[in-house]
């Protein structure tokens, strides 16, 4: 195996981070979408 740079390692995160973000609000729109339609 490579070694992982410094950089290399916070782009991970950072996509990573986006990822679960991602998901986070998606479920939470989801969420807000049914209920804007009781």
């Amino acid at each position: 195996m490579g070694t992982i740079t410094n950089q290399d390692f916070t782009v991970q995160l950072r996509n990573c981070g986006n990822y679960y973000k991602s998901r986070f609000y998606g479920s939470t729109l989801k969420m807000w979408e049914l209920l804007q339609l009781h």
